[in-house]
């Protein structure tokens, strides 16, 4: 994480059932990153606890303190989709409450999709709550999402792509024929290219990398994403199987 930070990383996702809080903390705590600076994505399915205990767990301070100064939380997501619609209904008002009391900064969702998105929406809007303004879901070079990356620019939600290079390169994301070639030609890796072309697609990309090389490779998919061209990305569009390559990402869409 320190790594990722040193190269000019400024977002972290973290989640409660991954366990990472721990060495997240450390970086923060040997970063010389202004907080300001930093944006700390936390996934969880608990209340307001859930939000109080990720900040003291990132922070070290207590709860008493939460909200203060730099305790706070920029993004709280609802991790486990919309299977558990009514576990969600249960704590969003608490984390409206949060994002009113400035523990969270923003709201959102994972895994759950256009069907899951609109009925929260409404909800949302029925009970005068904050409404969800990040989606995060599977996106990647064998599974674009086009429609509902649609859905979000007209809903002005920001799609955040995990395993943005496929899960354990399911699919065989770096190594499609037309991702080399495109990737010979602007003299890139696959993994920067395939990072740029969603870049490209108005999301962010959220790369997973315990390689100090790949981090430092990855981050520079922003400048290469400038560079790319509307027959790049429409070369690249037709690599597009609709393939999610996690159980979690296919159960959500199987839901929705």
């Amino acid at each position: 994480v320190l790594s990722a930070l040193d190269e000019g990383y400024h977002m972290i996702d973290c989640a409660e059932d991954y366990k990472n809080f721990e060495p997240v903390a450390a970086a923060i705590k040997k970063s010389n990153v202004p907080r300001s600076k930093l944006v700390l994505c936390v996934r969880g399915d608990g209340g307001r606890q859930s939000v109080v205990n990720s900040i003291c767990n990132l922070f070290g301070c207590k709860p008493d303190d939460v909200g203060k100064g730099d305790n706070y939380i920029d993004l709280f997501m609802w991790h486990h989709g919309a299977e558990q619609f009514d576990k969600l209904q249960k704590v969003w008002p608490e984390w409206h409450q949060c994002h009113a009391d400035g523990l969270v900064k923003h709201l959102g969702v994972s895994n759950i999709y256009q069907n899951g998105v609109k009925l929260l929406q409404q909800w949302c809007q029925i009970k005068k709550m904050t409404p969800p303004e990040v989606i995060q879901v599977e996106v990647n070079l064998r599974n674009q999402e086009h429609d509902f990356l649609d859905f979000c620019r007209q809903q002005h939600l920001l799609v955040m792509a995990f395993s943005p290079l496929g899960y354990a390169n399911a699919g065989g994301n770096l190594s499609d024929d037309v991702v080399v070639k495109i990737a010979a030609s602007k003299k890139c890796s696959s993994a920067q290219l395939i990072l740029a072309f969603l870049i490209r697609l108005q999301m962010v990309p959220i790369p997973s990398s315990r390689s100090k090389e790949k981090i430092a490779e990855n981050i520079k998919a922003v400048e290469l994403a400038k560079q790319l061209n509307d027959e790049d990305c429409t070369q690249l569009k037709t690599c597009n199987w609709s393939f999610c390559s996690t159980d979690h990402a296919n159960s959500a869409k199987e839901k929705d």
